[in-house]
């Protein structure tokens, strides 16, 4: 893999913004300027040729998830041709599996927005043969009805546990205030790269959630630069990339914190578990039979170590699931202790524990579900 310097993510935005575009459709612009890119990328000069095309289109997504627009800049009036977006078909973008256990029904979803990635990776793929091929006309990528409804649904899905979770941090951790729950929100508004699970009742009712935040801002729902690269085999640089806890370290201290933990853990191999809140009583089976689901997730996406910050209670909670405390982390709120906790997946604590949830996991069916 290559990377493009750090300077290159620097581009202010709004040069690249055309002020005669309709301001309502531009979600994301796509900033390519090539006298940032390495020389070593050249590989043929495919690589290059297809960022030096991308540089000459706006690439934006359309309102209601109707699709994406590719227009070349230095022609904006060309013809407009319209096609749907090929696919031979569509994998649910929220999962949902029935759960019973002793007689009792539940679901449990998956309503992460990366169960979107390999969509996004072909509609990047679509508009780089689009540009490559030097077509004469400009393209409006068409999403089909089931997809946009699927799109639209998982956004829904996703916020609305995600605002379940601020609403019980609101009203049980009274030492955290506005700002610190708008960093919650901040740092999964910047990126999408994160799976998200819960259990619900039969009613249904809400009783549990929990998120897997991995390295790597992205963007699913829009056309980015960052997409365009992975599909590309290329990488941008990560500095700038944070896991959801290193938005809540603060003073000078925050550097210390972040400079001692990479140094001895894998960036690319780090993920961490946050937003883990139950809501209503639950079996314990049930319950673990979610973690369960969490860790062969991370184990799935073939990392290494997972983090998860929190309070005195939140890490005693861990510590029985195997987590040990990596430090204090120095957050900008003093009345309560938070601590980052790590769990090795290569320890023989993470082995035992693994053994133990699985045990405890097979004394919950589970069939595919079609829907609520």
């Amino acid at each position: 893999m290559h990377s493009l310097s750090l300077r290159f993510l620097l581009l202010p935005f709004t040069a690249f913004f055309s002020l005669s575009a309709p301001a309502h459709e531009v979600f994301d612009q796509i900033p390519i300027c090539e006298r940032y890119l390495l020389p070593q990328i050249e590989e043929g000069g495919f690589k290059m040729e297809a960022l030096r095309r991308l540089k000459n289109h706006r690439v934006f997504a359309l309102h209601d998830y109707l699709g994406i627009r590719v227009e070349k800049v230095a022609d904006r009036n060309q013809v407009l041709v319209q096609e749907i977006l090929p696919l031979d078909r569509i994998d649910r973008l929220i999962g949902l599996q029935e759960w019973e256990f002793e007689r009792k029904q539940f679901t449990f979803m998956s309503a992460g927005f990366k169960n979107l990635e390999s969509h996004s990776r072909e509609v990047h793929r679509y508009v780089l043969n689009h540009v490559l091929e030097n077509r004469d006309y400009n393209l409006e990528l068409r999403y089909n009805r089931d997809l946009r409804d699927q799109m639209a649904d998982l956004r829904r899905w996703r916020w609305r546990l995600h605002d379940a979770v601020i609403g019980r941090y609101r009203s049980e951790k009274g030492y955290l205030d506005n700002s610190d729950l708008f960093m919650f929100r901040w740092a999964n508004e910047l990126s999408h790269n994160s799976d998200v699970f819960a259990v619900l009742s039969s009613e249904p009712r809400l009783l549990a959630t929990i998120q897997i935040s991995y390295q790597g801002d992205k963007n699913f729902f829009n056309p980015s630069l960052d997409g365009f690269l992975n599909t590309l085999d290329l990488e941008k640089s990560r500095d700038l990339d944070r896991l959801p806890f290193e938005y809540r370290l603060n003073g000078p201290e925050a550097v210390t914190f972040r400079h001692y933990f990479y140094g001895l853990f894998n960036r690319e191999k780090v993920c961490e578990f946050t937003r883990y809140a139950k809501f209503a009583w639950m079996p314990r089976p049930v319950q673990e039979r979610m973690l369960f689901e969490a860790l062969q997730a991370a184990i799935k996406r073939n990392m290494e170590t997972i983090v998860a910050g929190g309070d005195d209670k939140t890490t005693r909670l861990f510590a029985r699931y195997g987590f040990r405390v990596f430090g204090r982390m120095p957050t900008r709120q003093s009345q309560a202790n938070e601590y980052l906790s790590y769990l090795d997946l290569s320890s023989k604590e993470f082995k035992a524990v693994y053994a133990r949830l699985e045990q405890s996991a097979r004394q919950v069916e589970a069939k595919v579900k079609d829907d609520l």
